[in-house]
């Protein structure tokens, strides 16, 4: 949606003129960078759960076992 609205306003207002693809580029890659930035830590810890130690490398706090 933001690549087809960014297109939209392109074709009806930027007719040679850079400098409004380039304010429209920037303003519809805001949302993308932000999703990016905050789904990155979820990325790590599914990594991390699936790649990393697993269920037998882990320390067991337990005194009885």
């Amino acid at each position: 949606m933001i690549t087809a609205f960014g297109s939209a306003v392109y074709l009806m207002f930027g007719q040679g003129k850079a400098w409004i693809l380039i304010g429209v580029a920037a303003l519809a890659s805001l949302p993308v960078t932000s999703f990016v930035f905050l789904q990155f830590p979820l990325l790590v810890d599914v990594i991390t759960s699936t790649y990393g130690y697993g269920v037998f490398g882990k320390k067991s706090d337990r005194v009885f076992r």
